[in-house]
């Protein structure tokens, strides 16, 4: 739910222009992932007008580095 909620603030929640967003997960098969690949599986980020990509990397410290680097938005 927090992360639906920080996209619709990203989104500025107003004209529905689809934007492209990439989230680096670390370990995507992790529950602490979870809800960010149950919104992506329902539909949630495309009722936003968001097109999400979850990038996988081998853990939270790379991820961190993608983050960082400007390869990821989240």
């Amino acid at each position: 739910m927090r992360i639906v909620l920080c996209f619709l603030i990203l989104t500025g929640c107003g004209g529905r222009k689809e934007t492209d967003v990439r989230i680096a997960v670390g370990g995507q098969g992790t529950q602490v992932n979870l809800p960010a690949m149950v919104a992506q599986e329902l539909g949630f980020y495309k009722e936003v007008g968001l097109n999400v990509s979850l990038i996988e990397f081998r853990g939270g410290s790379k991820a961190l580095e993608a983050l960082m680097g400007g390869s990821a938005e989240v």
